[in-house]
């Protein structure tokens, strides 16, 4: 006998109702409720006196003709401390939105809600989502606990989470709206040019974009770049469209533009871009940093298009950890996009971890052509262990003019702050992004002015110690300079044929064979030549040691299964420890040994010994240590000088736009609020101003280096500072180099 079967879900009329319900929210709902809320703000000293509220009778119809029908609704009222329950007419003249935004709550639905939340509770939990991964399950069903051990029960059980998830979800939407609504106002009180797209020139511009002030004032023109992998979306269908008012995202049709562009420019072999110069850099160095970096992503698992429909994050940040753009890495475009906000006179240093491969193929395909000669590419330091020495020469941000002390390690400090929200975004995912980046940079924008105080006292740190060491070496600078660039010209010099060696020593004579012969017999070239082996073997097993450890570093959710895995992952470096120590102990020997030939004369003239590494400090992976470089200490300090000189000068610009920027903000915002104020003081308004200003604002712990980080005293600084990998939050990728710290170290860390 059949059975009577429930019938499966019409998956089309729920997504058409869902649209509906989105679209009713957006056009009928949001927008008239903005002024409402604002004056319930006002009332309520921003929700401070949010129990003086009362709930009102319905007024008549405003309109000629009454409202056909008047619903009576009965409405429960989630408080944190109780449960109300309340009656509402609902009517076209008097929705139930604007009913209870007037007594301090937000409901559930658009029109007929059965359930709202207090205001102070969605505020809270916004706050608190913004500090964790989003959660939902978990607060609702905590809070419908709590209620009901004080005796108030709902509907039934679970019946909070869907609605208090919508109430959260819309809330957040008003609070975006309202805050965009305010900031056009404002912006209509100063001149503004249309941002254009990313493929038309940019216009002409005497300053950077309102766009590009907003996201950083400090206006900085040294960037870094990088791909987070980790944060992915799986193929799903798509909820309606919600766009965060300020996305940070690079909309998506220009993005697909620059895509369809790329992929007809790889795909057309004859017609390839010329090179508009040649590359400095040595080929043999620039591939064998391409190779290592090549090999290293080759272990580490990226998302499959099969299965994922937006693979990656690439983001665009300034020296200042602030996010300027992001895309989704099945597109690109982010520097493209950012030309259009920079006046045509600004040159950009780009930051990135395969710089000197990311330049050869922007030449060599003919990508970012206009703006190849506004663009200056450097390494960023924690990555500068995974490339050749000739490449270092080029690209390290320590040796190249115009960086100054910038690591353009801000991605991944970023990408560290946001890996909480890794397993929480399977849908919202932009949204949710878009609202940790502004809180952020809400709480980031109070401590530009003493991040600016803090590089400057680094700086001058810096610039002690670099002018002791150069009276120390006793060389004039000039000298030191003409060797740097002897240095520079030979170590990427490109390496010559092996036919025109073949004929050079044919070509030699019978005394040039003879000293050639000498030379092929010196026991000091042979030591010398070993010497060079056993490091170059000593660079490739520390790098290949760093990407193994890579994944383990980088992993945010230890499940137990993962947890086997890392462990075995690090036992079996652990076991090749001893083998790294072996190569590193002969090494030393050797230079012991050349060291005894050149104090006994038996080494050509003018020979210097090599210096041994230390054994204690190969596992940390510092970009100066002995392992990575030959530079001398003169040579170094002449260099850190010039760094200084750059970051001085840098700061100085950075605080004069600072200062710029809220000295307009301030002259903009008074007369535009109807605030009778006189002219801002040259110090800026005083503590007490300020203070009774921000009712309602994120405020950065004073100290804090930058709004990811952690509380770092200027003591703090000089003991985080004391090589050139300086950083100033937790950073992932580098400061977890060595898993294998003692005790003290990993608790610090962890």
């Amino acid at each position: 006998m059949p059975m009577d079967r429930t019938p499966a879900p019409d998956s089309a009329q729920h997504a058409r109702k869902r649209s509906n319900q989105w679209r009713r929210w957006q056009q009928e709902v949001i927008p008239p409720l903005i002024p409402h809320f604002v004056r319930a703000l006002y009332l309520t000293k921003s929700l401070r006196y949010c129990d003086t509220l009362v709930l009102q009778a319905r007024r008549a119809c405003t309109g000629d003709i009454p409202c056909a029908s008047i619903t009576k609704r009965k409405i429960a009222l989630v408080r944190f401390s109780s449960v109300e329950n309340i009656e509402l007419e609902i009517c076209e003249c008097t929705p139930a939105a604007v009913q209870l935004m007037k007594y301090g709550a937000f409901p559930c639905a658009p029109f007929h809600p059965s359930l709202a939340v207090d205001l102070r509770v969605l505020e809270f939990t916004m706050n608190l989502f913004v500090q964790i991964a989003p959660n939902n399950t978990a607060l609702s069903t905590t809070l419908e606990r709590c209620l009901g051990s004080m005796g108030f029960q709902l509907d039934h059980q679970n019946s909070l989470r869907r609605r208090f998830g919508n109430c959260l979800l819309w809330y957040i939407h008003l609070r975006n709206q309202t805050k965009e609504q305010y900031s056009t106002k404002l912006e209509e009180a100063r001149a503004t040019w249309e941002a254009p797209l990313p493929f038309p020139e940019p216009s002409p511009r005497t300053r950077p974009s309102e766009y590009l002030r907003r996201r950083c004032p400090a206006a900085d023109v040294n960037v870094c770049i990088d791909a987070c992998f980790t944060q992915k979306k799986r193929k799903s269908p798509r909820d309606p469209p919600r766009t965060h008012p300020k996305t940070h995202f690079v909309p998506e049709e220009d993005a697909a533009r620059t895509e369809a562009y790329v992929d007809e420019v790889w795909q057309v072999e004859e017609k390839r871009a010329k090179r508009q110069k040649a590359m400095e850099d040595a080929l043999e160095a620039e591939d064998g940093c391409e190779a290592s970096f090549k090999a290293a992503d080759e272990k580490r698992e990226k998302a499959s298009t099969e299965f994922f429909e937006d693979t990656a994050i690439m983001g665009l940040l300034c020296r200042h950890d602030r996010v300027l753009w992001l895309v989704n890495m099945h597109s690109a475009g982010g520097e493209e996009t950012l030309f259009q906000h920079l006046p045509l006179n600004i040159t950009v240093g780009l930051l990135y971890d395969v710089a000197c491969s990311f330049e050869r193929t922007c030449r060599k395909w003919g990508f970012l052509g206009r703006f190849m000669d506004r663009l200056a590419f450097a390494v960023s330091v924690f990555h500068a262990f995974g490339h050749e020495w000739a490449c270092q020469l080029l690209y390290h941000p320590r040796k190249c003019k115009g960086f100054g002390f910038t690591n353009g390690e801000g991605c991944e400090r970023f990408w560290h702050s946001i890996g909480h929200l890794i397993a929480n975004l399977r849908d919202l995912r932009l949204y949710t992004l878009d609202m940790q980046i502004e809180h952020a940079d809400d709480a980031s924008l109070t401590n530009l002015g003493e991040w600016i105080r803090r590089r400057h006292l680094h700086s001058m740190k810096k610039r002690t110690e670099a002018t002791a060491a150069l009276a120390r070496c006793g060389k004039p600078v000039s000298l030191l300079r003409e060797q740097w660039a002897l240095q520079v010209k030979t170590q990427t010099k490109p390496l010559p044929p092996e036919s025109q060696l073949r004929n050079k020593e044919a070509a030699l004579g019978v005394s040039q064979r003879q000293a050639l012969h000498t030379l092929a017999t010196s026991q000091y070239l042979r030591l010398r030549m070993n010497a060079r082996a056993l490091k170059r073997r000593l660079r490739d097993r520390l790098r290949s040691r760093k990407f193994e450890l890579d994944k383990v570093e980088r992993s945010f959710r230890r499940l137990v299964n993962d947890q086997k895995l890392y462990s075995h992952t690090e036992s079996a470096v652990k076991r090749r420890e001893p083998t790294i120590s072996k190569v590193n102990a002969d090494y030393n020997k050797l230079c012991g040994e050349i060291a005894k030939l050149v104090q006994e004369g038996k080494a050509p003239r003018g020979a210097v010994a090599p210096q041994p590494i230390p054994a204690k400090g190969i596992w940390q992976l510092d970009v100066d240590d002995g392992i990575w470089q030959d530079v001398r200490s003169g040579i170094k300090a002449m260099l850190e000088l010039d760094r200084c000189d750059e970051e001085d000068g840098r700061l100085k610009k950075e605080r004069c736009s600072l200062q710029e920027w809220f000295a307009e903000e301030w002259a903009i915002c008074l007369p535009d609020l109807g605030v009778d104020k006189a002219a801002l003081p040259p110090w800026g308004p005083a503590a007490a101003e300020i203070s009774a200003c921000v009712v309602d604002a994120h405020v950065a712990a004073r100290g804090e280096d930058r709004h990811y980080g952690r509380n770092v005293s200027d003591d703090e600084e000089g003991e985080d500072s004391g090589g050139e990998d300086e950083d100033f939050g937790t950073l992932d990728a580098v400061e977890t180099a060595d898993i294998y710290r003692n005790a003290e170290e990993r608790s610090s860390l962890y």
